[in-house]
């Protein structure tokens, strides 16, 4: 237990931001005697929820890809020692603990990108060479529930759900990086805009304040197709 309180009190900015988020329906000090209870719920949550570690399996359809699911299952232990995926992990905790429920967004992305390497040549002086190299990661993202849709036709929540869409809010210089990744195209029409609060059911304070040049990316998943899409604004 002692480990676990250990764990959470580093990320204390964390669950501080779900309390600040808790809608607070009353006008008077009401409201404001709650948050204490809230924080010590959440907390007590959390320390008992991390006890048990969360693990991801890789299971194949077919018999005949059972060692590649097991290899891509390697991968990933390792990705999430070296990437110290365990943040994200307590993270979701939190955002199970204050909301109720959480999403977990992970996938695989690769690219092609250019370094430059130096070499010093024959004489001694220093010489960069281009060089393109494919970057291949694992993504794992805790995902705001405000920002999240299920299947409206869903009736037990997504294992029976045909269809999903996730809306993501980021920085315009950060999408302009999406040129050099294959999957996306037409990144250079795109136009950056201000962010908006006004679809959530409520805002913290820091989204209150927020400005700046941003891009509104709409992620929609159809299992039934087997399709994915992204769109800009």
């Amino acid at each position: 237990m002692q480990q676990a309180r250990a764990n959470l009190d580093q990320d204390w900015n964390i669950y501080q931001t779900m309390i600040d988020a808790i809608l607070k329906p009353y006008g008077d000090d009401r409201s404001l005697s709650t948050v204490p209870l809230a924080s010590a719920m959440i907390e007590l949550f959390v320390a008992e929820a991390i006890k048990i570690p969360t693990e991801f399996l890789f299971k194949s359809e077919v018999s005949k890809f059972t060692t590649q699911a097991k290899a891509l299952e390697y991968v990933w232990k390792y990705d999430r020692r070296k990437q110290n995926r365990k943040e994200e992990i307590i993270d979701n905790e939190y955002t199970t603990a204050a909301f109720g429920h959480s999403v977990i967004f992970t996938g695989f992305e690769s690219a092609l990108r250019t370094q430059y390497d130096l070499e010093i040549d024959d004489n001694f002086k220093p010489v960069w060479n281009e060089v393109e190299f494919r970057d291949n990661k694992i993504l794992l993202e805790n995902i705001d529930p405000r920002y999240f849709y299920l299947d409206n036709q869903s009736t037990k929540g997504i294992k029976n759900a045909n269809d999903c869409m996730m809306i993501q809010w980021i920085g315009y210089e950060e999408f302009e990086n999406y040129k050099d990744n294959e999957l996306y195209k037409n990144v250079d029409k795109v136009k950056p805009t201000g962010y908006d609060n006004s679809y959530k059911p409520f805002a913290t304070l820091e989204e209150s304040a927020r400005q700046g040049d941003f891009v509104k990316l709409e992620h929609y998943w159809n299992i039934n197709k087997d399709m994915y899409i992204v769109v800009a604004n």
